[in-house]
């Protein structure tokens, strides 16, 4: 059973249910959890970990994860830090936490080019910088300029992005495990009309083509990353599984979407076992069929590292 207290002004839940907090629906409890609105909120949360050596995982807006049936004995902070805006010299800063729907939206209001490929993409700026989010050959760290961040002692670290090691779906924080905290961005100006229709676009193609964002429809998003071939080419996983037959396969409560070969969704009733089963079945069909070895993009706390 759930119970809660206070910590130095700060409610912290025990025994919390993640499937709360998981796109995907599903997760069982941890052994803390709270939410942090601000830099004082989280330090305070971070000594509470320190104090009680408790290992700490940071959430955002829990789009690109699976938790495991099993208990989580760690404590989740959870980032609600958000808010975007313009400083003197034109960058925009935006706390992690802010959804990346606002800030495209504060971009497009504010004539900003260059991010209009990851309209209606789900979750927060900061998930998005942490996993290196992108579409349509745009992604996240193009006009990145620097990034906060927070060590698990709570000490405050400033890079820039030459300092920062991005990739396909990776970046520095996935090896150093940092609290993202603020972003910066240079972007170029462009013409709010412009922005505008691009965007349309881009959510009505992912409309026609994808499943709805949770919670209408509970999935994590594109399961799988895309095959890196050694000349840099990608090839869709999508429609490698579509190929196979991937889109009639399902494991208990969990199913390869019917709109996208490459989303796997919760029926209503899905356990992370589920998941992992039919994420198994998934990767052996490929591996036995097309030779290509296929690695998840959801981030599946599984054996809690």
């Amino acid at each position: 059973m759930m119970f809660s207290f206070d910590y130095q002004n700060i409610e912290i839940k025990g025994n919390f249910k993640l499937a709360e907090v998981c796109s995907l629906g599903v997760g069982n409890g941890a052994l803390f959890f709270s939410e942090v609105d601000s830099a004082e909120k989280l330090i305070t949360a971070l000594n509470f970990a320190k104090e009680r050596a408790l290992r700490v995982f940071f959430l955002g807006e829990g789009s690109n994860v699976l938790f495991s049936d099993r208990f989580f004995p760690f404590f989740v902070i959870k980032n609600r830090i958000k808010g975007v805006s313009l400083n003197k010299e034109g960058f925009v800063e935006v706390f992690s936490g802010t959804s990346l729907s606002e800030f495209l939206n504060f971009l497009e209001d504010n004539e900003l080019t260059g991010y209009e490929e990851l309209s209606g993409i789900p979750g927060s700026v900061g998930g998005a910088v942490y996993g290196n989010a992108g579409a349509f050959g745009r992604e996240i760290n193009n006009f990145l300029s620097e990034v906060l961040s927070f060590t698990k002692d709570g000490l405050l670290k400033k890079r820039k992005r030459k300092d920062l090691k991005f990739s396909y779906r990776w970046s520095s924080f996935k090896e150093n495990g940092e609290f993202i905290y603020k972003i910066i961005f240079k972007l170029n100006k462009g013409k709010k009309e412009e922005i505008k229709k691009k965007r349309e676009e881009i959510i009505e193609y992912r409309k026609n083509r994808l499943p709805e964002n949770p919670p209408i429809v509970k999935s994590a998003g594109s399961f799988f990353k895309n095959i890196l071939l050694p000349d840099g080419k990608k090839l869709a996983v999508g429609a490698i599984l579509e190929k196979l037959g991937a889109k009639e396969m399902s494991v208990g409560g969990a199913a390869v979407s019917k709109k996208h070969a490459n989303f796997l969704i919760n029926k209503g009733n899905a356990k992370a076992k589920d998941f992992m089963e039919l994420a198994r079945r998934l990767k052996r069909i490929v591996k036995e069929k097309e030779g290509f070895e296929i690695e998840e993009e959801v981030i599946v706390l599984d054996k809690f590292f």
